[in-house]
């Protein structure tokens, strides 16, 4: 994880497109004695003396069938860049399918990537160290919201509905994401030398909804 994370700071298109803080190092201690994954995150220029749960930052994830790479609007996002997000449902859901879009077009012809969307309401009785206790969740592919796709995925619209709502009228310690999970069954690319640059273009990917929450 070290490793990547390195690599991911210093990487020209991150600093040029997402403006991550490449002088940040990141989480203290990212491995726990207890879970089956391990996570870390790149800091965003803006927040600065801020704790990471107040503003946007990256996320990859490494489980042991997968690895994430998502844009985390944390529990205790600042109010202003929550309301940002949910002036319109109509604009929310123009932007989640522009993020959406961007993902296919960077991945296409490669097998073992799916847009992902997450709703998460979790807390720590324990600590921060310990494992968290899951609320509410939800997790989908947002193709979901379209009526006709490539894919065979049916149009449920109502999932991105669901996220919104509970957006707008957050009253809970309420995290979501979007981005993108490889599949390293599925993904060969994982395996070589441009799995780093996956990683780049799932971020970057993100970007519309960062900076319809960031304007």
């Amino acid at each position: 994880m070290k490793l990547i994370m390195k690599e991911l700071r210093h990487d020209k298109k991150l600093i040029d497109h997402m403006n991550i803080d490449s002088g940040f190092e990141g989480r203290g201690a990212i491995t726990g004695t207890v879970g089956t994954h391990v996570w870390d995150y790149l800091q965003l220029k803006g927040a600065e003396g801020m704790r990471f749960t107040q503003y946007p930052h990256l996320t990859i994830g490494i489980h042991d069938s997968r690895v994430d790479a998502m844009l985390t609007f944390p529990h205790h996002l600042k109010t202003e860049l929550r309301k940002n997000l949910t002036v319109k449902k109509e604009r929310f859901r123009e932007i989640v399918l522009d993020v959406t879009s961007g993902i296919e077009k960077t991945f296409r012809g490669i097998d073992g990537i799916v847009p992902q969307m997450r709703g998460a309401q979790r807390r720590w009785p324990h600590g921060q160290r310990a494992p968290s206790v899951s609320d509410a969740e939800i997790c989908f592919d947002p193709r979901t919201v379209l009526s006709q796709n490539d894919h065979k995925i049916r149009c449920q619209p109502q999932w991105l509905d669901a996220i919104f709502e509970a957006i707008k009228a957050k009253k809970s310690n309420l995290q979501f994401q979007i981005g993108a999970v490889f599949k390293y069954d599925e993904c060969s690319v994982l395996k070589n030398s441009e799995s780093i640059n996956l990683l780049v273009n799932a971020f970057i990917a993100g970007k519309p909804l960062l900076d319809l929450a960031t304007f």
